[in-house]
């Protein structure tokens, strides 16, 4: 419990990392601390790292209820939706880029094969047509 309280000063002084350092001793040392993970999950808050903060809020009112937690953990709760829902929007956005990108990959490589597969045509039609004029000088000189 002397390291939750001192994690309690720290996090008066603004001083989160050393809340959270003194919150993982007092949970190595007591893991039904509900106290530690309560003030750990603040100090997670204050430095923005909402999934952390909401787990070590969750297992503090799961250990030890009070309503000042619950408010606190709704707010952490909302930030962590909006976060999800972000992420989540972002990877659809990049999933959609990868697939126009492939998709554009694609047309480029068929598109790469129609213009040597023309090449070869236009190759073939003039060997085609060498061959026919050599037929022509040879039948003028017979």
């Amino acid at each position: 419990l002397r390291f939750a309280k001192r994690a309690e000063g720290f996090l008066k002084l603004k001083k989160p990392n050393a809340a959270i350092r003194d919150c993982d001793a007092a949970v190595k040392l007591n893991d039904n601390c509900g106290k530690a993970f309560k003030i750990r999950g603040t100090a997670h808050r204050l430095l923005g790292h909402w999934e952390e903060a909401l787990k070590d809020l969750g297992v503090g009112q799961s250990l030890d209820y009070d309503e000042e937690t619950y408010t606190l953990q709704r707010v952490v709760q909302t930030k962590c939706t909006a976060i999800k829902w972000r992420r989540q929007q972002r990877t659809a956005h990049e999933e959609q880029l990868r697939q126009q990108e492939a998709a554009r990959q694609r047309n480029s490589l068929r598109e790469a094969r129609r213009e040597e597969e023309r090449q070869r045509e236009e190759e073939r039609a003039h060997e085609r047509e060498k061959e026919r004029a050599k037929e022509r000088v040879t039948e003028r000189g017979r």
